[in-house]
């Protein structure tokens, strides 16, 4: 009996000890599982927050230029409504402003309406720069004749020769043109008349006076070199009469080395 409950007791307490070897290996697996994932997921936290720190901020910069333009747009925008109001004086106000379709060489012309004495119901409209303030009537007489001179002076660009001297006129804006005339002398040199002029509607033709002449004579080596360049005159005074069929005659007033000849166009 007594070997009976010895043995009992052996087993219970071999029992006992498989239960606790059992419950402590499954605390211990437990704590193996859930610990790291704990830890991958400070990792990957880690991770996430050093690509934050490290990543480069990216900011657009494609409008820069644009915003820099319509900057010095408005500029000039309100230069031009600044100038209505001070050649209007005191009691004018500005309504809006636009920019006009037709402008001056490079720089912008507004359309700039304003009223008088609180009266926004009557709106009178102005053409502004920081340079000038024009009305409707003005404006519309000013491109008129720009637009006018400009077309004729382009009518009669380009090269003119009498077979021996070569006129070259150039526009240079508005109603007036530069013009150089090339004459040979020898096989190793050659004259050159350099002068400008505004060019006026006379009868039948178009006449460009000058008072601003230049004259040099250009020598040149046997091996075609220049070699001198001497001024003979400055300020010498002419004209040069164009016919509407695009002839040209040379009336020089030191020389006369034209003498009237007809220079006609052609294409060198």
């Amino acid at each position: 009996m007594k070997k009976l409950r010895l043995v009992t007791a052996v087993i219970c307490v071999a029992v006992l000890a498989g239960c606790g070897s059992k419950s402590g290996n499954t605390s211990n697996s437990a704590g193996k599982d859930s610990q790291p994932k704990e830890t991958n997921e400070v990792i990957s936290n880690q991770n996430d927050s050093s690509e934050d720190e490290n990543s480069v901020v990216e900011y657009d910069t494609s409008k820069a230029d644009d915003f820099e333009s319509n900057e010095d747009l408005d500029t000039q925008r309100k230069a031009a409504e600044k100038k209505v109001l001070d050649t209007l004086g005191d009691g004018y106000e500005i309504d809006h402003s636009e920019e006009n379709p037709h402008n001056e060489g490079d720089e912008i012309v507004y359309q700039v309406y304003v009223y008088e004495n609180g009266d926004s119901q009557n709106i009178t409209r102005y053409f502004a720069t920081a340079d000038f303030c024009m009305t409707q009537e003005e404006w519309d007489d000013y491109v008129s004749v720009e637009d006018d001179a400009q077309g004729i002076i382009m009518n009669f660009a380009g090269d003119y020769s009498n077979g021996r001297g070569i006129i070259h006129v150039e526009p240079t804006g508005n109603n007036s043109a530069y013009i150089s005339v090339k004459w040979a002398g020898s096989a190793f040199d050659y004259a050159e008349w350099n002068m400008s002029g505004e060019m006026q509607e006379d009868g039948s033709n178009f006449t460009i006076a000058y008072t601003d002449c230049v004259k040099k004579v250009i020598t040149y080596s046997e091996n075609g070199e220049e070699e001198s360049q001497t001024t003979e005159y400055e300020n010498g005074s002419g004209k040069m009469i164009i016919s509407k069929d695009g002839k040209i005659t040379w009336i020089d007033n030191q020389e006369d080395i034209a003498a009237e000849q007809t220079f006609e166009f052609y294409n060198e």
